[in-house]
């Protein structure tokens, strides 16, 4: 296994970061994603408690189930700019207890079931209206979130999240703020 490895470094030459790549890698601190990979492979870097950050290159399309889930020590994920991530698949930052703020690309359309489930310090996330696609339970276990932002807010549009709150997005021509209401 790669249970002593501290940091990795994907070569250019790598377009796809594979299944369990990388998976109970516990040690890793460090890893830097060429800006070649297209997309990072279900539970590739499960489990690794010891990574505290994660860019995503803007070459990257989707990140697929489980990716992250695991990764306690994970407190901040950078998407480069522009971003041309388009889904989010399901549990990908499962357990990223750490996390306390993210900011999605409006590149993304999709963010998958249960994508933040147990991110117990998420106290805030900025989803941008490109996201036209949201998984059930996808704040499950978020103790602390307190405030979604959408942007930008152009049409009226009330969701249920785990039966706990909405959200309301009010029209371009309507004075009203977003709302998420407990």
């Amino acid at each position: 296994g790669c249970s002593s490895l501290t940091q990795i470094t994907i070569p250019s030459f790598v377009t796809s970061i594979g299944d369990y790549a990388f998976s109970g890698c516990s040690k890793m601190t460090k890893v830097l994603i060429s800006s070649s990979a297209v997309s990072i492979g279900d539970y590739s870097f499960e489990g690794c408690s010891s990574l505290t950050q994660i860019s995503i290159p803007s070459s990257v399309t989707s990140i697929e189930g489980y990716a992250f889930s695991g990764c306690s020590s994970l407190t901040q994920i950078l998407f480069d700019n522009p971003s041309s991530i388009l889904s989010i698949k399901n549990f990908v930052f499962k357990g990223c207890s750490s996390l306390t703020q993210i900011t999605i690309p409006t590149s993304l359309t999709s963010l998958g079931t249960h994508a933040f489930n147990g991110c117990s310090s998420l106290t805030e996330i900025s989803i941008p209206s490109s996201v036209t696609s949201i998984g059930d339970y996808i704040f499950e276990g978020c103790n602390k979130l307190d405030k979604i932002n959408i942007i930008p807010c152009d049409k009226k549009i009330i969701e249920y999240f785990e039966d706990k709150f909405l959200i309301m997005k009010s029209e371009s021509s309507n004075t009203n703020y977003d709302n998420l209401i407990w």
